[in-house]
Order: structure tokens, then sequence, then C-alpha cells
């Protein structure tokens, strides 16, 4: 009996389950799929400075969680394990203040130009004409993407297998916003944009997407989206658009702003902002300067 119950113990100590746990990322180390490291779809690596539940350990591994029932084994000497009260959250990896992103806006008659068979843009279900729609709010630098997602995730997301990815759970407000300031919903891009950059601006999908779409509200409601009404079946330029803009939220923030055309054709603005919440002015005050690319469009 006591030889059995010290067996027990060795096989415990050995195999750990640690789910009180949580660590953080100290170094940019490969995640396996297997406890030999010998497959790693996907190819996918720790964030230095994102927080992982560990689930257990054994010997010099640990098995994590990567998100959405994902588990990878790494490295002990790649997380930095610590003591978290139930129910606390993992901190992310950029404080509030500093967190860096480009909010990504389309003006809606230009994408269905283009993409006429696609559900948003039918007669019947688009309700964003002639308005600036959220294509996507994405923290930089660009290479901050799929944080916690499983390799599975993350290989139907690059085949455009939106419809297959996990659905999120949405208030009924945020829904009806969704349907005016983000068209896509229709065709899933919500959840593409979940999965690849939502995952890394907050872990919550209603945060991700609330400050996302007050953004992009505030934007169309504001003189800039009243300036591109205006000049429908006209030419603007990205020099009136940055003073109609600074106009809306303040001198010397046109710079954070520029324009993305495609043959002629004004296709999206995107506007580089610094911090997280849902009013634009204060966070493009201490955000980085835009390059300049397309100087001239006309508005469809």
């Amino acid at each position: 009996m006591r030889r059995a119950l010290r067996l027990l113990m060795v096989i415990a100590a050995i195999f750990s389950y640690l789910r009180s746990m949580d660590a953080v990322a100290v170094m940019e180390c490969e995640a396996f799929n297997d406890l030999a490291a010998t497959r790693n779809s996907a190819q996918m690596r720790l964030e230095k400075g994102r927080h992982y539940d560990i689930l257990r350990s054994y010997g010099e591994k640990y098995m994590i969680s990567v998100g959405d029932g994902g588990r990878r084994w790494v490295e002990r000497s790649c997380l930095k394990p610590s003591k978290r009260e139930e129910g606390e959250r993992a901190k992310p990896k950029n404080s509030e203040a500093s967190l860096e992103s480009l909010l990504a806006v389309s003006w809606h008659n230009a994408f269905c130009s283009t993409h006429s068979g696609r559900k948003e843009c039918r007669p019947l279900y688009n309700r964003a004409k002639d308005r600036l729609v959220l294509h996507g709010l994405w923290p930089q630098p660009k290479k901050r993407q799929y944080c916690g997602m499983s390799g599975d995730i993350v290989e139907r997301d690059r085949k455009h297998l939106w419809g297959s990815l996990p659905p999120r759970s949405l208030s009924p407000d945020l829904k009806r916003k969704i349907l005016v300031y983000m068209p896509g919903y229709l065709s899933n891009l919500h959840r593409h944009e979940w999965v690849k950059h939502g995952s890394c601006y907050d872990r919550n999908p209603e945060r991700y997407f609330s400050d996302a779409l007050s953004l992009v509200e505030e934007l169309d409601r504001s003189m800039v989206g009243e300036y591109l009404r205006s000049n429908i079946g006209g030419k603007v330029t990205l020099r009136n658009i940055r003073k109609v803009f600074e106009r809306s939220f303040g001198k010397g923030m046109g710079n954070r702003l520029s324009m993305l055309c495609k043959k002629g054709f004004l296709q999206e603005l995107r506007i580089n902002i610094r911090g997280r919440g849902s009013r634009l002015e204060k966070l493009l005050q201490k955000a980085s300067p835009m390059k300049r690319s397309c100087t001239e469009a006309r508005v469809r």
C-alpha cells in the first residue's frame, strides 16, 4: 500500500496539474503540438509579454492553453509562472496607454463596387451605403497577430474559412451597431478580425468590437464623413481630408490619417491611434504620424 502511495506521489510531482497558475512568456519560443517537440503546426510561437494558462508540467516542459481549446508544449524556461487569483484576467501585452493600433475604415460604396455579390452589398441587406465602416482595428506592430490562437484556428483563418471559425457572443446593442458600421459581419468578417487582430487587443470580444465600432461611428458622424458624402462623384485630396479631420479631432492630428486608394478611387482611411478606448480624439494625442501614400482620389 505504501509503495503504491509513493508511486502516486511521484507521478503527481512529475505530471502535475497547475490549474490555478498562469505564466508570462519571457521569450518567443516555439509552441509544439507534442511533448517530444516534433511538430509545430502553423509555426506557432509564444508572444513575449503575453500571459498563458499553464495546464500541466512534465519534466522541463509545460502544457499551456493557446485559446479556443488549443494546447501546446513549451520549455519551462520560456515562461515565468505566477499565482493568479481565481477569475483574474490575464494582462494584455501592452498597457491601456501604450498599445499602438491601426484603425482601418472602409468607404462602403467603394468596397461594394468591386464586391457586388457579397451579402452586405446587396440592396436588401445594405444598411451602410454612403458610410465609413469598420474593416479592422489592428494592434501593432504588423506581426502581432493570432494571440493565443490554436494552430487549427490560424490555418482555417488563413484559408479564408471564416464561417468555420468559432462564433463570438455579442450583446444585442452591439449586434445592432455592427450591422451598420461593420456590414462585413454578414460575411463573417468579424470572426476573422477577432481571431487575427482582436485577440491581441483584449481578451474580451465585446470590448474589442465596442471600442472599434464606436471609433468608426464617431468618424462617420464627424465632418470627415460629411465631407466624403458631399463629394460623392467628385475628387478629394489627402490635404483637404486632413484639414477636415483636424477640425473634428484637434489641431495637428491630421498627420495621423492616410488614404488607401485603388485605380484612382478612395478605398479606405487609415488612422494611427495609441491606447484603448472609444473616443478618437483622446487616442490620437500620442499616436505616431502616418506615411503619406495616396494623395488624391475620386469618391464613389
